[in-house]
């Protein structure tokens, strides 16, 4: 707690923010929804995300009625002012409110958001919608580690505030958004730390690098270790001395001894590189 009231501005280089992460958006839009239903920006963006049967014309439809209304779309999705819609679809509005209503019931009277977070972004098949969008398994991971990422921001904030609630936990997150909105040029002004791959960082140099998550799993990646002996595991370890010879005075390598994982520690094992 002590360290947060010192932020350390940085700029990601090579990378999309984090906030700027479709998945990462998506979940985030899931928990306005369920905080604020009055917020129809994150509505619209989950009301059939992922595919729940709910096409543009029966969101038409819906969007027409609350304006004619005058009301919130949520009041209009949830009420009697719902227009008339076919079947299939009505059945489909219902479910998505009825889910809403649900998370909004759990987040109101269970302390755990991070377990609630996991149940919500399992029941709505998100992994599954992700591995059907995405076929590169690379690709499918990363994403999903997107995902992982809000739990465990969630999980964190949970253990800094206990009494905490989902809508600070959100308005915390509205200003983190706020500083990766700056520019990279006025943060490299105020001598931010630059953040980037070890791929992006091939033909730089710096003074102080910091090579962190030296842990088996990340460095050599899970991915390679399945193929031991291999060429892939070779390239991990040319990759890892691209990162040891970019420091010019101060090499710093680190990993957890514990890394969340959907909101919960799992120990780590030291990378074989270090030992090399």
């Amino acid at each position: 707690q002590e360290l947060r009231k010192h932020r350390v501005p940085y700029i990601i280089l090579g990378s999309t923010s984090f906030f700027d992460r479709k998945e990462v958006r998506d979940i985030l839009a899931y928990l306005k929804t369920i905080e604020t239903p009055a917020d129809e920006v994150s509505l619209l963006r989950c009301f059939n995300n992922p595919p729940r049967g709910i096409g543009d014309k029966t969101r038409e439809e819906c969007m027409n009625a609350a304006v004619k209304a005058g009301k919130p779309l949520w009041n209009v999705l949830s009420g009697p002012l719902r227009p008339p819609l076919a079947e299939a679809a009505g059945n489909a509005v219902q479910k998505f409110v009825d889910l809403i209503n649900h998370y909004r019931k759990r987040f109101g009277e269970d302390k755990d958001k991070a377990a609630i977070t996991r149940a919500l972004v399992t029941q709505i098949n998100y992994r599954d919608d992700i591995r059907r969008n995405y076929p590169d398994e690379q690709e499918q991971e990363t994403r999903w580690q997107a995902v992982e990422e809000v739990i465990n921001a969630l999980a964190g904030y949970q253990q800094e505030n206990p009494n905490g609630d989902l809508d600070g936990f959100l308005a915390e997150l509205t200003l983190g958004e706020r500083d990766f909105g700056d520019t990279k040029e006025k943060e490299l002004q105020r001598n931010a730390l630059a953040l980037m791959t070890m791929h992006s960082a091939k033909g730089l140099e710096f003074p102080h690098v910091y090579m962190v998550g030296m842990e088996e799993g990340i460095l050599p990646h899970h991915r390679t270790l399945k193929a031991e002996g291999s060429d892939e595991v070779e390239e991990e370890r040319r990759l890892a001395y691209v990162g040891v010879t970019r420091a010019q005075e101060y090499l710093t390598l680190s990993l957890p001894l514990t890394r969340m994982k959907w909101g919960k520690p799992r120990d780590t094992i030291p990378s074989r590189f270090l030992y090399e």
